[in-house]
């Protein structure tokens, strides 16, 4: 079994909207709503950088991240802490 529970990414699904909280250069936090939110595989979760600049910046100089996503219906969050391993942008991709 992977990092996210069979809850989690359910939530995550069925939701899409997370909020993304990185760390600024000065330190202070940045909370972003993202509703490309989803579930790449058991361990990891992705969004869209549509326009995105300053999540992206403090995410190159500072790789913590955490990801929320409430599920409203029993007013449950589901969190996600990390440190984000790469960033990179495409075009269009495909997963098999």
């Amino acid at each position: 079994m992977g990092t996210l529970t069979l809850d989690m990414r359910r939530v995550v699904r069925e939701q899409r909207l997370g909020y993304i909280a990185t760390v600024c250069a000065d330190n202070t936090p940045n909370l972003s709503p993202k509703g490309t939110t989803a579930v790449w595989d058991d361990d990891h979760l992705v969004f869209a950088d549509i326009r995105s600049p300053g999540t992206i910046t403090n995410l190159r100089k500072n790789p913590a991240v955490e990801i929320n996503v409430v599920d409203p219906l029993p007013a449950k969050v589901t969190a996600s802490k990390a440190l984000v391993k790469s960033l990179w942008t495409v075009n269009s991709f495909s997963k098999s």
